[in-house]
């Protein structure tokens, strides 16, 4: 196992987080809670649960069927890994798909485990917290880029400003602009321009 591998810190025990996005759903185990935690094991799925979610409301079919096949690996692996605690979070396209609740009921089955779904500005929040864990002194704006929003936060030193999410993902986009280049710069530019906390940050 690998939580008593050698080398391995002994006084405490591993734990998995499973980050449920718009287009990939990946499983990271660390070797325990630290500021900067040492990775033990990432491993990302590209399922594309938010594609087409634009035109049909709908998280896609196939997507859900391939989720819940690696959900049940995902805990097979956190298992054997010997993580005490399992989190698992979903983002944009679970929130916002008409089907989205279904999906979150079944994949706790699968879990065996509570799915926490994640706001816009918590997304965001969580999206600087990682920033000032890497990165000091942390001072500006930060972005992540998902495939169905764009979440921006204000950082300075450890405070954390108000996040804002916008519609900006790429799978997203994608469906928005009907596979145009031309239409997702133009749809991209008028998002960006609506966006205060930008405009805030100039200079």
């Amino acid at each position: 196992m690998i939580s008593t591998s050698q080398g391995r810190l002994q006084d405490r025990r591993p734990l998995s987080i499973i980050d449920i996005g718009s287009n990939s759903i990946r499983l990271v185990v660390y070797e325990g809670l630290a500021r900067s935690p040492t990775l033990l094991f990432n491993e990302k799925m590209l399922a594309g649960l938010g594609r087409g979610i634009v035109s049909t409301g709908k998280l896609d079919p196939e997507a859900v069927t391939r989720s819940m096949e690696e959900f049940r690996r995902f805990r097979a692996l956190s298992d054997q890994a010997g993580a005490e605690h399992m989190y698992v979070l979903a983002t944009a396209a679970a929130r916002e798909a008409v089907n989205g609740p279904d999906f979150i009921h079944r994949a706790e089955d699968v879990l065996k485990t509570e799915i926490r779904v994640l706001s816009g500005r918590q997304e965001a929040h969580y999206s600087a917290l990682g920033i000032i864990s890497g990165f000091y002194p942390a001072n500006g704006i930060a972005g992540d880029l998902g495939g169905g929003s764009l979440e921006l936060v204000d950082i300075n030193g450890e405070a954390i400003g108000d996040g804002i999410t916008l519609p900006l993902g790429g799978l997203r986009l994608q469906d928005m602009a009907k596979n145009s280049l031309v239409q997702a710069q133009k749809i991209a530019r008028q998002e960006l321009a609506r966006a205060k906390l930008l405009k805030g940050g100039q200079g």
